[in-house]
C-alpha cells in the first residue's frame, strides 16, 4: 500500500495574515481561533487600509467570525441563524471596544463564487453597515439577509 503524502494538509492553515505595506491583507479560508488576535497585531503598525479575502470560505469558530465583525463594525447587528429547531437559533451583534467606536480604516471584502456560511455573514454585515466596499462575485448564497419594511396600517413585508 503506497503511503500518502500529507505535507500538503499539514502545511494548511485556516487563514493567513500579513502586510504589504501599510495595508493589511486578510486570507480567510476558515474563522479558525485566534484570527481576530492576529489582525489586531498586524495593525499594531500604521496601516491605511485592510483588505479580506474570503474566496473559498465557508465555515469556522462562529465566535471567531463574531469578534472579526465586532473589530470591523464596532456595534450593530451582525447576523443570526434560524432553524427548523429553537436549539439551533443563534444571533451575533459586534459589541465594540471600549472605547465604543470601530476600526476606521478603509476596508476591502472579495468575494466569489465559492463563499458561503460565515463568510456571507461577514460580507453582509459590512454591506449592511455600510462599512466597506465588496468586490467580485456573487456569493454561493447560503446566507440570506431579510428586511422587514412595516407600513403605517400596520401591514409589514418580508423581503429576503
Amino acid at each position: 500500500m503506497a503511503s500518502a503524502d500529507l505535507s500538503a494538509c499539514a502545511a494548511w492553515k485556516p487563514f493567513k495574515v500579513r502586510r504589504k505595506g501599510e495595508i493589511v491583507i486578510v486570507s480567510v479560508r476558515h474563522f479558525g481561533r485566534g484570527l481576530t488576535k492576529a489582525v489586531e497585531k498586524a495593525l499594531d503598525q500604521p496601516t491605511k487600509g485592510i483588505v479580506i479575502d474570503v474566496r473559498f470560505s465557508a465555515s469556522g469558530d462562529e465566535i471567531e467570525m463574531a469578534r472579526l465583525a465586532d473589530l470591523l463594525l464596532g456595534k450593530g447587528s451582525v447576523g443570526s441563524r434560524q432553524t427548523r429547531s429553537d436549539l439551533g437559533n443563534r444571533t451575533w451583534k459586534a459589541k465594540a471596544d471600549s472605547t465604543g467606536e470601530r476600526l476606521d480604516l478603509p476596508l476591502v471584502l472579495a468575494q466569489d463564487a465559492n463563499t458561503s456560511g460565515l463568510a456571507e455573514v461577514l460580507a453582509s454585515a459590512i454591506k449592511t453597515h455600510e462599512r466597506g466596499l465588496l468586490v467580485g462575485r456573487a456569493t454561493a448564497g447560503e446566507d440570506t439577509q431579510e428586511t422587514m419594511r412595516l407600513f403605517r396600517d400596520g401591514s409589514a413585508i418580508q423581503i429576503t
